[in-house]
């Protein structure tokens, strides 16, 4: 199935695929096909974005919970490279780039991202006033120097680029942490735990594969040491959710981890 459609420089169109691939149709009436990622087929290239300035750099964003996220590709397609440096495992929804290609921007499950490409990371945009949301699209307003995230209830946000790169230190130290659940296959009292080596202010969620958040199970302040929180297995309306593999995402100060939950 196709996710998405753009087209470069040349006229040439691309096309992202559920299965990790970009297929180029090129003006002579010849389509390629290029593999974005060769290892887990839950890739899905959801967004596909040709740098403005450079015809041969283009970048592929999607399901990256148990995959990459983010990838990149300096020879236009022929192949890519992983960019998930300070990128959490989280679906990406939609990709924009700043007119002078030095900044990709992430519409994400879990809040609004920038990739900055002469540090080669990324930071997470959120502040103490943006919601803690799935952001579902971006664009990059150049009339402003904004970057315009919509998000899933929660309208639309303008990120000021210049106040960010005010903010950017490079001494800066992101809290990180590995996140476990027991028992998996989970049954009605999975508790999900994970060590913090400081407190910190953050967020679970449990999602399906399809990238939906379907339960909350914490927002607010983490404690140094473990933090556990129980799973029963419901949304967040209070129904039995079906059978399936959810993802249960931790997240705290631009780092998130994750565990993959089978419910059988």
């Amino acid at each position: 199935n196709l996710v998405d459609l753009t087209y470069d420089k040349n006229k040439d169109i691309l096309l992202g695929t559920e299965k990790g691939w970009m297929i180029k149709y090129l003006y002579n009436n010849q389509w390629e096909d290029y593999r974005i990622y060769s290892g887990d087929n839950n890739f899905v290239a959801k967004s596909i974005l040709v740098d403005k300035i450079d015809n041969n750099t283009i970048y592929a964003g999607g399901r990256g919970y148990n995959t990459p996220g983010a990838f990149v590709s300096y020879n236009a397609g022929e192949s890519f490279e992983e960019i998930t440096d300070g990128l959490p495992n989280t679906y990406i929804n939609r990709l924009a780039i700043s007119n002078d290609g030095n900044m990709l921007f992430a519409a994400t499950s879990t809040g609004p991202y920038v990739y900055v490409k002469i540090h080669n990371q990324w930071y997470d945009l959120t502040t103490s006033n943006s919601p803690d949301q799935d952001f579902r699209w971006v664009e990059w307003v150049e009339s402003e120097q904004v970057a315009r995230f919509a998000t899933y209830g929660r309208g639309i946000w303008d990120f000021k680029v210049e106040s960010f790169k005010t903010d950017i230190k490079e001494d800066e130290k992101v809290i990180k942490f590995d996140v476990s659940a027991f028992p998996n296959p989970m049954n009605d009292n999975t508790k999900i735990s994970f060590e913090m080596p400081a407190s910190s202010y953050g967020t679970v969620k449990v999602f399906d594969i399809q990238g939906n958040e379907v339960n909350r199970l914490f927002e607010g302040n983490f404690i140094k040491g473990i933090n556990e929180f129980n799973f029963n297995g419901d949304s967040h309306k209070g129904y039995n959710l079906p059978t399936g593999t959810y993802i249960v995402i931790a997240s705290t100060n631009g780092y998130s981890n994750f565990v993959k939950l089978i419910k059988n």
